[in-house]
């Protein structure tokens, strides 16, 4: 009996190790999984902010190259018309 019980408790550890790799092997699947789609999205997000705000300093630039334009033209057609 003694045996039996020595027996099957070298027989368990032999049977548990393929299932603790096979556990890690999908944690570190997992892992490897979940921070690849991390940084993809911070990628992504500072890609989309980058692109914003370059199109947000263009259209700032062009609102107040057509303002200053304006205000030039209609000051030189308000001299023109004084003189």
């Amino acid at each position: 009996m003694a045996w039996d019980l020595l027996k099957e408790s070298e027989v368990q550890p032999l049977n548990q190790p393929p299932y603790r790799h096979l556990v890690v092997v999908v944690v570190v699947v997992v892992v490897v999984v979940v921070v690849v789609v991390v940084v993809v999205v911070v990628v992504v997000v500072v890609v989309v902010v980058v692109v914003v705000v370059v199109v947000v300093v263009i259209v700032v630039v062009v609102v107040v190259a057509v303002v200053v334009y304006d205000d030039h033209g209609a000051s030189c057609k308000i001299r023109s018309r004084s003189l």
